[in-house]
């Protein structure tokens, strides 16, 4: 049986080690939650980082201004779904799919390739990406690789209908 032992201070593990074997961790700091040791995750929102909260019938585009505590955003957009009928998601629509889930997919294709050409004209470096889970993995699947990279923080919740306040609020909170 192992013994750890660390050195706490304001609920942060500053070091761990185990007694049995003399060894020590390299220093780092850890935070402890509800009892598990985990590192903590803490992301830095650059200035005029592009916010983007999305559902599978709109997209809200904001831009950031401030650091941590003080973070704001404003809104710059709307993106909407266009011309569904002569559009169409990736690949094949499978046959137990209906028209809202295809018009969702067709939508979430066409934010991607809004954000590649946003991204090719450089009008963002870094974004944070807030969406419900069908239309994050619709947006991952058809999303250029060099948006992808661009990615600092990913919200995994429904928030277009929420304030410009609030949605400030959510990327503070999840940003650390």
């Amino acid at each position: 049986m192992r013994h750890y032992v660390g050195l706490i201070h304001k609920d942060t593990l500053l070091w761990v080690g185990s007694r049995r074997r003399g060894t020590i961790a390299q220093p780092s700091r850890w935070s402890l939650s509800k009892g598990d040791l985990h590192m903590p995750d803490i992301v830095i929102i650059p200035q005029k980082t592009l916010v983007v909260v999305a559902d599978g019938h709109q997209a809200i585009l904001l831009r950031s201004h401030g650091v941590k505590d003080a973070l704001a955003l404003t809104e710059e957009r709307r993106v909407t779904p266009q011309n569904l009928e002569d559009d169409g998601p990736s690949g094949s629509r499978p046959p137990e799919q209906t028209i809202v889930q295809t018009d969702e997919a067709t939508f979430a294709k066409q934010l991607a390739n809004e954000l590649y050409s946003m991204k090719h004209a450089h009008h963002f470096d870094k974004m944070v990406l807030a969406a419900d889970p069908q239309t994050l993995g619709q947006l991952r699947d058809t999303m250029h690789k060099t948006v992808a990279d661009s990615i600092v923080l990913t919200l995994n919740k429904v928030l277009t209908n929420h304030s410009t306040q609030n949605l400030a609020k959510a990327v503070r909170d999840a940003a650390g």
